[in-house]
């Protein structure tokens, strides 16, 4: 893996590789974008949706389905908002433009998840969300492990704090 952000298991990255099959950009775009809420996992109607527009079983829909949204989250949840650091998120020998196309889905549309995953429901307010990655790098270099719990923004441009309870 390259880069500091790179993170994220082989298995997303793999799962991620079906999007090769879709027709067009459009169609990973509208994968992404449809994957990043919570109530993504599981929705019959989206894995069908995938499965039909990718032309692949209901159980490699699904994979796809997590894979982007384990993705999306992952930029959101750490802070990723340059396209050098979201390309660092990927393995090296991932597909060179499905990485890229990827990288410009998510930086047209980071900062509208970014808005919405602020203002859900989610545990200690409308300024905090939980993680699900197990590692988090700090900006200052350190690996620090988190098992699911707060996460406040501090600002745009900034990285997430996190709650050390």
């Amino acid at each position: 893996m390259t880069g500091e952000m790179a993170v994220l298991p082989e298995s997303v990255f793999s799962s991620l590789q079906l999007l090769l099959k879709a027709s067009s950009r459009d169609v990973v775009q509208k994968i992404c974008r449809d994957s990043f809420p919570s109530s993504a996992l599981g929705s019959s109607q989206l894995i069908d949706d995938v499965s039909s527009n990718l032309s692949v079983t209901a159980g490699e829909a699904s994979q796809v389905i997590r894979a982007a949204h384990a993705l999306t989250r992952h930029v959101v949840y750490t802070g990723l908002t340059s396209a050098e650091r979201i390309l660092a998120a990927f393995p090296d020998d991932f597909h060179q433009n499905l990485k890229n196309l990827l990288t410009k889905i998510i930086l047209e549309n980071v900062s509208a998840w970014r808005s919405e995953a602020q203002n859900t429901g989610n545990p200690g307010g409308p300024r905090s969300m939980r993680v699900r990655t197990s590692d988090i790098h700090t900006d200052h270099g350190t690996r620090q492990r988190n098992s699911g719990h707060h996460v406040g923004w501090a600002g745009p441009d900034k990285g997430p704090a996190v709650c050390r309870r």
